[in-house]
């Protein structure tokens, strides 16, 4: 056995780590907790530079991919070709890494019912809508 594995180690519950992460955790709900108590206008700040931060760092991804592509384009050819982009894609893998993009895709439509609670306009019932213009 392990001695690794016997002494807690790595394991949930066990070992240095997961008492650093557990803190970690309790210390930002705490956080929030409290960011939540201080009002909207707070939260709402902080929503949105986390979100700014978010968004930067999507552009940070997208340039450092396109850099990449243009150094090495005779990859872009060889992932995009009929032949090879779903090689090692079979089995469970293969299956879940394509369950996340569908999962992501249906993500949008648990958001607009949050976002028909808090419309008040004309058209109060806008949620039918919303769900055929978006297909």
């Amino acid at each position: 056995m392990d001695k690794g594995r016997a002494s807690g180690r790595g394991a949930p519950g066990g070992g240095g780590e997961t008492v650093v992460a557990k803190f970690a955790a309790v210390a930002s709900i705490v956080a929030l907790t409290a960011l939540n108590c201080a009002g909207i206008r707070e939260s709402a700040a902080v929503q949105q530079l986390l979100t700014a931060l978010k968004l930067c760092l999507v552009v940070v991804l997208f340039a450092t991919a396109v850099a990449y592509a243009t150094h090495h384009p005779e990859n872009i050819v060889q992932n995009l070709s009929y032949h090879t982009a779903f090689l090692h894609t079979k089995g469970p893998a293969g299956f879940f890494s394509a369950m996340i993009a569908c999962l992501w895709a249906f993500d949008g439509y648990a958001d607009a019912n949050f976002l028909q609670e808090e419309y008040h306009g004309e058209h109060t019932n806008m949620l039918p809508l919303v769900l055929v213009w978006s297909l």
